[in-house]
């Protein structure tokens, strides 16, 4: 959790990759409407250890009026902890694949080689009895992460 006010830390607890997530979310595109709009904001920033998802809330007043105060970021980095977590509370098995890692089966790589030709959610079979379903990550400025 990290808390940020008219651009400087408010909460020390926060560790340095959600840090610079907000900092880098504080002069984004996306961060400047959540701060002129008041609304939630959720996706996912590229970091040098990995993908980091995140879900920004804005500190409004009573009135639920912008400018927000402030806002309140949360965020994960996603690894492989992460995809346990989501394979144990979930039906399906998930693997992250990011350019320049390990060697990718060969569904993914074509997948990633269409990139941008084929939605974000996509699903192929894989074999008689098994089906793909991928999901293509994009940072908040629509450049792609990995699948």
């Amino acid at each position: 959790v990290y808390r940020w006010r008219s651009g400087r830390e408010i909460d020390g607890r926060a560790d340095a990759a959600l840090g610079a997530v907000t900092a880098a979310l504080v002069e984004s595109r996306a961060g400047h409407e959540l701060r002129e709009t008041g609304r939630e904001l959720s996706g996912v920033f590229g970091t040098p250890s990995g993908p980091l998802v995140f879900a920004a809330v804005p500190i409004l007043d009573n009135a639920r009026q912008p400018p927000p105060a402030g806002m309140l970021v949360f965020g994960r980095q996603v690894d492989a902890s992460f995809l346990a977590d989501v394979g144990d509370n979930g039906v399906f098995k998930a693997e992250l694949f990011l350019p320049g890692g390990a060697s990718w089966p060969s569904d993914v790589a074509q997948l990633w080689e269409r990139r941008r030709a084929v939605d974000r959610l996509s699903a192929a079979p894989i074999s008689p009895a098994q089906l793909g379903a991928y999901m293509l990550l994009h940072d908040l400025d629509g450049r792609p992460l990995g699948v």
